[in-house]
């Protein structure tokens, strides 16, 4: 009876070391890192031996050793599993794509503010042109803006849903021609009117610009990226006084007799504060869309494309280096999807998409958030712009007044505006009669 036990005692450790067995062969067919069982006879010849095939394994086969493995596939940047799109971004490096990125993404934060305060170093001097009085300057200055915040919701919700590129790419261009159109008038609604539609397309490109350029850089990068194309906006709005005073710092003009109107210095700046819109429109021509919309549509395999194209840009190596077999997907990404699909039945699905975006800042918790960041915005915008907005004409009107006076005379901002006002229409009745 007691050679018996032992007989059953030997069968279950057979047992037991045969299910282990199986469980790590199934665990290594996953290409999961376990640790290896060591037989016997590897610990009474040591740590530091390798232990021989067994006999079960089969003559001349030996385990494979898997953390070799994958540190090989590492080093050669490949990856049988599914990874995060924060890891698959870190792949790509950082190298001459994301630069020309931000480069492109901060010339287009500075085409927004190129059309939108541009226009106020143009007030003074179109005044005769177009016939503007105060009441007409102050609508050309605010009118780009009105534009931009009817615009704004809608722009959101197409980028959201169509893509960034592919909303930012025909805004600017659309933004280009509206400029141009309005360089080439002498009346002022129409002028208007397409000042207005450069606010309204601009929008479109200035709302998703951060977002675009966010998604191409993981969080060691972005804050950096953002910050150096927010630096070229800088740039741009020192420059564009100096800019301003080259071109329109000259008399020269010629008629254009099909459209009647005599073209001069000021309507050159105006195409002049275009162009970046154009090189930004022409750029995103080769630029991909950004990777985490692609993604958050479902397209793993063209994700991963671009992931490559960066790669290869990145490091000048071979884009099918990187090996990325899946990208594991946010929830809130699919969550978006979901909500987008539900939204995009039904009749008026764009503004119910719209509203259903806006209506929690206003709702619980958000409410007070939402209530001082829009307060800071408005104090923001109306102590820089509001005031950038006349100060060409406020110093044109200084330059004046003291020059009446020959410049022997001190005077206030306030007595300078006052006494320089005049009435364009007045002058162009005067001129008429006589």
């Amino acid at each position: 009876m007691g050679n018996s036990a032992c007989e059953n005692e030997g069968q279950d450790q057979d047992y037991g070391v045969s299910e282990r067995r199986e469980r790590v062969n199934r665990v290594q067919q996953d290409e999961v890192p376990v640790l290896q069982p060591v037989s016997r006879s590897a610990l009474r010849l040591g740590a530091g031996s390798d232990p021989k095939p067994s006999s079960e394994s089969g003559p001349g086969t030996a385990e494979p050793d898997n953390g070799s493995r994958i540190d090989t596939e590492s080093a050669r940047g490949r990856t049988d599993r599914p990874i995060g799109f924060e890891d698959a971004l870190t792949k790509t490096t950082f190298g001459k794509f994301n630069c020309f990125l931000i480069f492109v993404c901060g010339m287009n934060l500075a085409a927004v503010l190129l059309e939108t305060l541009g226009i106020s170093f143009v007030n003074p001097v179109a005044q005769c042109d177009l016939e503007l009085t105060n009441s007409d300057k102050g609508v050309l200055s605010a009118i780009a803006f009105v534009g931009m915040i009817i615009s704004s919701h809608l722009w959101g919700f197409l980028a959201d849903t169509m893509g960034r590129k592919a909303v930012i790419m025909p805004s600017l261009f659309a933004t280009f021609i509206s400029t141009v159109i309005s360089s080439l008038t002498n009346n002022f609604w129409v002028f208007a009117v397409m000042r207005f539609l450069s606010g309204f397309f601009i929008s479109g490109s200035s709302a998703t610009v951060y977002a675009y350029l966010g998604e191409f850089h993981n969080m060691k990068t972005r804050s950096r990226a953002i910050m150096a194309a927010s630096t070229i906006f800088g740039l741009g709005g020192m420059l564009m006084p100096a800019v301003a005073w080259l071109v329109m710092n000259n008399t020269w003009a010629f008629d254009i007799p099909f459209l009647g109107i005599t073209y001069k210095p000021w309507r050159l700046f105006l195409v002049v504060c275009g162009l970046p819109d154009l090189f930004c429109a022409l750029s995103l021509l080769i630029l991909p869309e950004s990777p985490k919309f692609v993604l958050s549509q479902g397209r793993q395999t063209d994700t991963i494309k671009i992931l490559q194209r960066i790669y290869g840009i990145n490091t000048g190596q071979d884009r099918e280096t990187l090996k990325i077999c899946a990208i594991i997907e946010e929830y809130e990404s699919l969550a978006s999807r979901k909500h987008n699909e539900q939204n995009m039945k039904g009749n008026f699905r764009v503004l119910k998409s719209m509203y259903n975006q806006t209506a929690p800042l206003f709702m619980g918790e958000h409410l007070r958030k939402t209530i001082i960041a829009c307060t800071l915005q408005f104090g923001i915008f109306v102590s820089s712009n509001g005031m950038y907005m006349f100060f060409p004409d406020i110093l044109n009107r200084v330059a004046t007044h003291m020059e009446q006076l020959g410049g022997n005379y001190t005077a206030t901002i306030c007595d300078a505006v006052i006494n320089t006002k005049v009435d364009i229409r007045e002058i162009l009745t005067a001129s008429d009669n006589a």
